[in-house]
């Protein structure tokens, strides 16, 4: 049976057939931002309080890539096809600019989207970014365990869906363990923000959620993630903003601070003590900014 789909999911069906899934939440009337997704993830990676964003008066979208959560797959898509698919959910929505955020593994698709629709992308906030990982010295400050995995998929490719595979069996099997295998390689601060049992279950869900059609949506990411991502980031000219904890266990603070040198006028924003899921701890001060305050 297919999972029961929330009054605030919302599908549109793209040229080819395709089906896009978004979240749309907060003010109706207010000012749209569209928020993207890391890796893994799907449109409820999100602070659980939607409130926050119909207070600042924001109309938010939160859209899942093919083969994440509900969106049709596309085993074939490139980082640089994701414009297309943005661009069609906002025709479609009658809406001409937005102001565009992504967390982590959204980054090159946030990027890719700035690049080909300048004209329609006001604002871009990135938070606990990725990086590319083709520049030189990009793994250097990375995690072991992600240094091993990344350097891994790099050099072996063929070995990301195996791998995928195998971790997706047991994330169904058990995902609570999978869950406290996770958040024992997460910072101080990040173990601190799931003691809250809501988040506990958000970060649960958003694992069986962004995986629910399979592992194959999460291998082509990854595939995705660690090829040149073949976006020019020095061409971005919307206004940017850059948050990354400095104790980021998963995705290192180096990687932040290049992505901000990289793009032209970017500003950093060091929070201190936070983690990688530091969204959550910064969510409204970055809902008011890409709100334009």
């Amino acid at each position: 049976m297919p999972p029961e789909v929330p009054d605030h999911i919302r599908f549109i069906t793209l040229s080819r057939g395709r089906r896009l899934a978004y979240a749309e939440f907060g003010d109706p009337t207010g000012r749209p931002v569209v928020l993207l997704h890391g890796l893994p993830g799907s449109r409820i990676q999100r602070h659980p309080d939607d409130s926050i964003a119909a207070r600042l008066g924001l109309r938010v979208l939160m859209p899942d890539r093919p083969g994440c959560g509900l969106s049709d797959p596309d085993s074939k898509r490139r980082i640089t096809d994701w414009p297309a698919d943005l661009g069609a959910m906002l025709d479609t929505l009658g809406i001409g600019q937005v102001a565009l955020g992504a967390w982590s593994g959204g980054a090159p698709y946030a990027c890719a989207s700035a690049t080909a629709m300048p004209q329609r992308v006001s604002r871009l906030a990135l938070v606990s970014p990725m990086s590319p990982l083709d520049r030189p010295g990009a793994l250097d400050d990375a995690p072991d365990f992600a240094k091993r995995g990344l350097k891994l998929a790099q050099a072996t490719p063929f070995l990301i869906g195996p791998a995928v595979a195998s971790w997706h069996r047991k994330l169904v099997k058990d995902p609570e363990i999978i869950a406290r295998t996770l958040s024992a390689r997460l910072s101080r601060a990040d173990r601190q923000l799931f003691d809250s049992p809501s988040l506990q279950k958000l970060f649960v869900s958003m694992l069986l959620d962004a995986t629910q059609q399979g592992p194959q949506g999460l291998t082509t990411e990854l595939k995705l993630l660690v090829a040149p991502w073949a976006v020019n980031l020095r061409s971005i000219s919307a206004p940017t903003s850059v948050w990354h904890g400095d104790d980021d266990h998963i995705v290192p603070h180096s990687m932040g601070r290049w992505m901000a040198g990289a793009i032209p006028g970017a500003t950093f924003r060091n929070v201190p003590g936070g983690g990688h899921f530091v969204a959550i701890q910064i969510w409204e001060e970055l809902l008011s900014w890409l709100g334009g305050r």
